[in-house]
């Protein structure tokens, strides 16, 4: 998933179970990348990033096999609610 021009925003919220990266998650400029399992976890198994954005990443547990990046500008906050990063 990305975003093409201009400064979108991505935000994928998963109430019930797992959330599974398998491809690239690309915002372009400022906007920012929400990934949530609320009740899961949340599996990164390729790179996410935003040219400028915040990407804030929340789960059970978090497990990251892939890059996070922001471009050097925006921040990047992970939070594993029940578990581990």
């Amino acid at each position: 998933m990305r975003t093409l021009l201009g400064s979108g925003n991505i935000d994928i919220d998963v109430d019930a179970g797992n959330l599974t990266v398998n491809s690239v998650v690309t915002a372009h400029g400022s906007g920012a990348v929400t990934l949530n399992a609320d009740a899961g976890t949340v599996d990164l198994n390729d790179v996410v990033s935003s040219t400028t954005g915040i990407i804030t990443i929340t789960g059970d547990v978090v497990t990251q096999d892939a890059n996070i990046a922001t471009g050097g500008v925006g921040t990047i906050e992970v939070t594993a609610d029940n578990g581990s990063i």
